[in-house]
C-alpha cells in the first residue's frame, strides 16, 4: 500500500478544514448561523450571588441543549511597554555593564476558568428568542477589576449552550467586579 501524496494529502487536509468551517461558523453566533448567544453580566460585588441572563436567538430549526452555561475566569495583565535598566558602574563611576531596554508583558491567571450552570436543558423552537436566567456566586476571596498604568486585574464571562461539538456561545468580554 503507498502513502498518500502530499497533494492528496493537502486536498483532505483543506476539505476537513472547509468542514469545519461549514460546522464551526453558524454555532458561533455567525449572522447567518442557527443560534446566537449574548449575556447580561451586570456589575456585581466580590462574594455576591448574581443573577444573570443568557439570550438565546434560534433561527429556523428548533434545537435541543443540555443547559445554558456561563464561564468566569480573572487574570492579571501586567505590561511595561520600555523600561531603561540603567548603567552598572563601580565606586569611581566608570561603566561596568551598559543598561539596556526591556519590555515586559505577563498574564497570571488569578481565578481558573469556572462553569456555572444557570438554567437546565431542554427544547427552543426554531425562529423565536428566549431569555435563560440564573445565578453565579463570585468569590470573596478574589481581587476587584483594576486598571493601572501598568497591571490591571480583569474580569471576563462567556454564555453558552452546551449541545457537544460546535456548541454555541456569546464569546469572551469583560465584566466590572467590584
Amino acid at each position: 500500500m503507498r502513502a498518500p501524496s502530499a497533494l492528496a494529502f493537502s486536498a483532505l487536509t483543506i476539505c476537513g478544514l472547509i468542514g469545519a468551517a461549514a460546522l464551526l461558523g453558524p454555532a458561533h453566533g455567525a449572522p447567518f448561523g442557527r443560534t446566537e448567544v449574548s449575556l447580561n453580566f451586570p456589575e456585581a460585588k466580590r462574594g455576591s450571588i448574581v443573577e444573570v441572563a443568557v439570550n438565546v436567538t434560534v433561527r429556523k430549526r428548533p434545537i435541543q441543549h443540555r443547559g445554558a452555561k456561563v464561564w468566569l475566569r480573572c487574570t492579571e495583565e501586567v505590561e511595561i511597554d520600555s523600561y531603561q535598566i540603567p548603567d552598572k558602574k563601580d565606586d569611581k563611576g566608570n561603566v561596568l555593564e551598559k543598561g539596556k531596554t526591556i519590555s515586559i508583558k505577563q498574564t497570571s491567571v488569578i481565578f481558573p476558568e469556572k462553569e456555572f450552570t444557570v438554567a437546565p436543558g431542554g427544547e427552543l423552537a426554531g425562529g423565536t428568542t428566549h431569555t435563560l436566567n440564573g445565578s453565579v456566586q463570585l468569590p470573596a476571596n478574589a481581587p476587584a477589576s483594576f486598571k493601572g498604568k501598568y497591571s490591571r486585574v480583569k474580569w471576563e464571562a462567556n454564555a453558552g449552550l452546551e449541545m457537544g461539538f460546535g456548541s454555541p456561545s456569546s464569546g469572551w468580554r469583560e465584566i466590572d467586579i467590584q
